[in-house]
């Protein structure tokens, strides 16, 4: 079984797709792969689902009938496809596995005069379209992965597939495929076995099934003493070990942490943020003997937050009046804070009066409307003069002279290599060159400048020093962050991003990387 046999011992590990994950082995079986697809009973009265909520039966007393709603189908379909998907990526992992040999079984109901009627429809329809990629139809319709294999299969080698099946006008049960040089062993092997091929032999004596045709060697770079000595001391680790610890998906503010450790602790704001003590009878650490406040690190949950939080209402808050905090904010939450005065600040307004009472006004009026909770609008006062700062700059002055081409909040997702993602990063691991990571985040602000974009970016960090000591330590903070933001304007809009500006709330500045 897995796990239960010493590294490099001559062996047969019994593995399910989840657990072969991270792992590899010169020679790998990949059984059952007709058994079908385990989905969402459609014929359950509740089908419920995260995203889309509970999916009832409609039950109809009058005409003594039960059917579906059109939320059930909804959820069903939903439910459906995210299981086809995990079963694909399952796929994928299991036939990575294989580092010299891959074996794919699969038992039919064909016959030797009869194959399955809904393989051969498969296999008919994906010869008729050579080398084209499978539809999503086809996609979503497969009910077993060896459906997915023989629509791939067959797209790409028509006559080898319809062999399989074992369709007329196939001249023999066996193909294989070979490269151009004739001389090179073959590529791959497809064979059909059926129950009266094989012969059970009695206990103890040896088996009398007709010898296999011999798997052919595929083709290797490495000289054939290297590739027996490695098969002999197989190894224990995935090659690509970055792959099957990386998250499928991240956010630009994981990434940067993960690239510059001393930024970890603050999901919104860098760890030297320091706006202030943290409040009495929170987050204290028992172990310190001397009753010191530890500034807390978010380094196990990061992006998830599970504090239940009461709704700001109207008898909590009267409007335009900012209730005392009831605590003080962490640096992360008045950096979030701040940036939620910044998004929602009619600038406009703000430019034509440029003074510290306009920006209070505003955060009155967007504590009126339940933008700010009263915790962060006591906290974003402290912030007018900085905001005010930010209104009568020349920034802001560019913003406004650009009119509707404004964008404030965007969110956004890129599909980034592994390789270039993760470079720089301590102990990522290897990654293959087709790994791809999707990466998630949120333009703070970008507008159109004469056919050019302009990508604006509000930060709080508290950094002292020159101007050049600041711009400095804000490039080497976030310059990989803000190329991401740039690579998703410019993939989504064709806007080529010509320039970059951190504005630095508590400086009043704005500096360019």
């Amino acid at each position: 079984m897995r796990g239960a046999h010493p590294a490099g011992a001559d062996a047969v590990v019994l593995a399910t797709f989840h657990g072969s994950k991270g792992l590899e082995y010169p020679v790998v079986f990949l059984a059952g792969l007709a058994s079908p697809f385990r989905l969402t009973e459609k014929q359950d009265r509740v089908i419920v689902s995260e995203a889309l909520g509970i999916g009832p039966d409609v039950v109809d007393l009058a005409a003594r009938a039960v059917y579906p709603s059109h939320l059930k189908l909804a959820v069903w379909e939903h439910s459906r496809r995210a299981m086809l998907a995990e079963e694909m990526r399952l796929l994928y992992v299991a036939m990575t596995r294989a580092m010299d040999r891959l074996f794919l079984v699969a038992s039919t109901r064909s016959k030797p005069d009869a194959p399955d009627a809904r393989l051969v429809r498969i296999v008919e329809e994906a010869s008729q379209r050579p080398g084209e990629s499978v539809p999503p139809y086809r996609v979503l319709s497969a009910k077993s992965h060896l459906e997915w294999l023989l629509q791939a299969f067959a797209s790409e080698f028509p006559t080898e597939a319809t062999a399989l099946l074992g369709l007329p006008h196939t001249p023999a049960a066996q193909r294989t495929a070979r490269p151009p040089d004739s001389a090179t062993p073959p590529y791959w092997t497809v064979l059909r076995v059926f129950p009266s091929d094989v012969q059970i032999g009695q206990p103890g004596s040896e088996p009398t099934a007709p010898t296999p045709t011999p798997v052919p060697e595929v083709p290797l770079s490495s000289p054939v003493s290297q590739v027996k000595a490695a098969l002999h001391d197989p190894p224990t680790l995935y090659r690509f070990d970055g792959s099957s610890r990386a998250p499928a998906k991240i956010s630009v503010s994981e990434l940067k942490r993960r690239k510059a450790p001393e930024l970890e602790g603050e999901p919104g704001e860098p760890a030297q943020d320091d706006d202030g003590p943290l409040p009495p009878d929170r987050f204290a650490d028992p172990a310190d003997e001397d009753g010191r406040r530890l500034r807390v690190r978010f380094g196990v949950l990061k992006s998830v937050d599970l504090e239940m939080k009461d709704l700001p209402m109207p008898a909590q808050s009267a409007p335009g009046v900012a209730k005392p905090a009831v605590h003080v904010l962490l640096p992360n939450e008045v950096g979030t804070a701040v940036h939620s005065v910044l998004r929602y600040l009619d600038l406009a307004s703000a430019a034509a009066d440029p003074s510290a009472d306009e920006i209070l006004r505003q955060i009155e009026r967007q504590l009126s409307m339940h933008m700010l909770t009263d915790d962060e609008a006591a906290a974003a006062t402290g912030f007018a003069e900085p905001v005010a700062a930010f209104a009568k700059s020349a920034l802001a002055r560019r913003i406004l002279a650009s009119g509707a081409q404004v964008f404030r909040e965007i969110p956004f997702t890129l599909s980034a290599s592994c390789e270039a993602l993760y470079a720089g990063v301590p102990d990522a691991g290897a990654f293959a060159p087709e790994d791809r990571v999707m990466v998630q985040g949120i333009i703070d602000l970008w507008f159109v400048e004469n056919g050019y974009g302009v990508l604006v970016d509000y930060k709080t960090d508290r950094i002292e020093g020159s101007d050049e000591v600041v711009a400095q330590t804000l490039r080497r903070r976030y310059a990989a962050q803000l190329d991401y933001y740039a690579q998703a304007i410019e993939a989504s809009t064709g806007v080529h991003v010509a320039e970059r500006v951190l504005w630095l709330v508590r400086r009043g500045k704005a500096y360019r990387t």
